[in-house]
């Protein structure tokens, strides 16, 4: 189901966003950029 992939896609990203606080913008845009 569409609703499952999301979730599990949007797992990691949640996790980034946790440590978020903890890397600078530039990681963050390195990361992203992937």
């Amino acid at each position: 189901a569409p609703t499952t992939a999301a979730f599990i896609l949007a797992m990691p990203a949640y996790k980034m966003l946790q440590m978020a606080p903890i890397m600078t913008p530039e990681e963050l845009d390195e990361m992203l950029g992937d």
